[in-house]
Parts: C-alpha cells; structure tokens; sequence
C-alpha cells in the first residue's frame, strides 16, 4: 500500500496551531482565587499557632507560604504574564493576593507578639 501523505498535513496542522495552545496555557498555571484565600488562610493560621507557641517553629513554616505569596506578587508584576493576569482575574485577585501577604506578615508578627507577652507573665 502507498501512503496517501497525511504525515505532512499532520506536522503542519501541529506547527500550525501550537501558538494558540502556548497562549492559553500561560494562564493555567496560576492559582484560582479561592486557592490564594484559602491557602492565604491556612497558611496564616498555622504560622500564627507556630509563632506563638515555639517562635523558631514559624522558621520552618514561614518560607513555604512566603515563597508562595512572593513568587504570586512577581508574576502579577510581570510585564507581559501580569498584564493577562489583570485581564482575566481583574482587580479582585490582585487585592486578594496583596491582602493574603499581609495577613500573613501579621499573623506572624502577632503570634510572636502574644507568645512574648504570655512567656513574660
């Protein structure tokens, strides 16, 4: 049997098409909204507890939701990943972001604040 010659067609119609696949799936890789509250949340909570217990224990859990937090702020930055980020998820996912960072920051500044004042009692 001969081929009929559907490899080429094939390569083509691949080639062809890829840059629209590439465009969609730069969004695919950021988290949903409720992903950064609820992770934003949990993290908060944790370090909170950690902090206020055993202060060296937020030393261990601290740089996972921070890395998290700061690697989410620099793609939001980004010249060209941030300006579809603030296209599709809009102001709210940027606010929440920003906000879940600091929520963060204070769960943890608080957390040491408290363990102190019950460790000085």
């Amino acid at each position: 049997m001969k081929s009929t010659g559907l490899l080429p067609v094939a390569f083509f119609c691949f080639f062809a098409f890829m840059p629209l696949t590439a465009y969609a799936g730069v969004l695919d890789k950021e988290p949903l909204l409720w992903q950064v509250c609820v992770f934003g949340a949990l993290a908060s909570a944790a370090l909170f507890f950690a902090s206020r217990f055993k202060p060296w224990l937020s030393l261990i859990i601290a740089p996972v939701p921070l890395t998290f937090f700061i690697y989410l702020i620099q793609k939001i930055n980004a010249p060209v990943v941030g300006r579809a980020i603030k296209q599709k998820f809009e102001l709210s996912y940027i606010i929440s972001s920003y906000a879940s960072a600091g929520v963060l920051v204070v769960a943890l500044l608080a957390g040491v604040y408290i363990g102190m004042e019950r460790d000085s009692q």
